[in-house]
């Protein structure tokens, strides 16, 4: 039997105004090639189906035709937990019905307990859906004090379980967690303030294979068989160069299986690029998604649009800046300034790594003197 582990598509995600709807469909096609070319049974989407609470409509029509493809085109299963992002209600609507359809969609604790059964050799497999929960809805639902952190509330669920699963079955776990060890983006909603919620993988590492969802890079966390698939694509600038991919599970006899990791290239992606403007656009024309960081000093009209004739897709455009802040000089220095002047032109140096040009010095003298003016009359 073959399955594939993915996660965090967060359909209908926008960044900088741009909806990447039409990259994330063509990602999705991606996988659907996947399914056809290696012939895959299941499919695990483990967490952040959609970017929101209430997704837009088109994200829920690209859901819906996925769906219809992959169940009744294809024939495969498709197993799904609710994120941090979704609304695990919402996104478990009729999950009764949709179960007898093969597509099993969790946003409560009941699969947790109550494993879903795959008929596979002799020993079967066992579909457990651990989806997002914040904790104190864990407590109420475990029954336990409120001093009981998150990390206690899963070792005493998952042990619970373990008294009574089938020990010759192949135990697979989708969870939306946090584990302690992993590498965060900046795209990802943290799960509580100061990583109160994060945990270690060791919680997890009785199952046979654990279907991550949360963190955007694809990575293992301790054990190889405790796994995140990495997000749809990458959706801010500090995931720029990652390239998506998918986990896939060659599940053999007596508990074996082995595991292949598969880029799906898209056709554009997010970059950053640095330079002067006329060294920036003296680069190849690209449809990429950009953050330009400029290096010039002085102010240029229309820096976006003279960026966007050339790169079309240019989301963002800071102002590198030359040289590293060193905070213990600029301390020193600012005990012994003694006018404003001194003041800014010692920041200046420290943030830019140069000094003020003759004419930005002679503005900045000539704004200051008004100023005082100003506060004498």
């Amino acid at each position: 039997m073959k399955g594939i582990h993915t996660a965090d598509w967060h359909l209908g995600k926008m960044v900088h105004g741009h909806s990447f709807l039409p990259e994330q469909r063509k990602q999705i096609e991606g996988i659907t090639q996947l399914i056809k070319e290696e012939s895959i049974d299941f499919v695990m989407i483990s967490g952040d189906l959609f970017d929101r609470a209430i997704p837009p409509v088109e994200a829920i029509v690209v859901w819906e035709s996925v769906l219809e493809e992959w169940v009744e085109d294809l024939g495969i299963q498709v197993f799904v937990i609710a994120g941090n992002h979704d609304s695990a209600v919402r996104l478990s609507f009729g999950n009764r019905f949709l179960e007898k359809q093969r597509v099993s969609i969790l946003g409560d604790f009941s699969r947790f307990f109550d494993p879903l059964e795959l008929i596979h050799g002799e020993e079967g497999i066992q579909v457990y859906f651990l989806p997002y929960l914040d904790t104190a809805f864990l407590r109420e639902i475990l029954k336990q004090p409120e001093e009981r952190s998150r990390e206690v509330l899963l070792r005493q669920a998952v042990e619970q379980i373990q008294k009574e699963w089938n020990p010759k079955a192949f135990h697979l776990l989708l969870a939306h967690e946090f584990l302690l060890g992993g590498s965060v983006s900046d795209s990802e909603r943290p799960l509580s303030v100061g990583g109160s919620q994060a945990i270690p993988y060791e919680v997890f590492e009785d199952f046979d294979y654990v279907a991550l969802g949360h963190l955007h890079r694809a990575q293992r966390i301790g054990n190889d068989h405790i796994r995140y698939s990495g997000a749809l694509y990458p959706y801010s600038f500090s995931e720029a160069g990652r390239v998506p991919s998918v986990e896939i599970l060659y599940l053999g006899d007596h508990g074996s299986f082995e595991r292949e990791r598969r880029e799906i290239k898209p056709e554009k992606t997010l970059r950053v690029i640095e330079g002067r403007l006329e060294e920036v656009l003296a680069l190849p024309p690209s449809d990429d998604y950009l953050c330009v960081r400029i290096q010039n000093r002085e102010v240029i009209l229309d820096l976006m649009g003279k960026l966007r004739e050339r790169f079309p897709n240019t989301l963002r455009v800071e102002r590198a800046q030359v040289g590293e802040t060193k905070f213990e000089d600029s301390e020193t220095t600012l005990r012994k300034t003694e006018t404003p002047y001194d003041l800014f032109t010692s920041f200046f140096t420290d943030m830019t790594g140069e000094e003020l040009l003759e004419p930005q010095a002679t503005y900045l003298q000539k704004l200051l003197e008004r100023r005082e003016g100003e506060e004498k009359a």
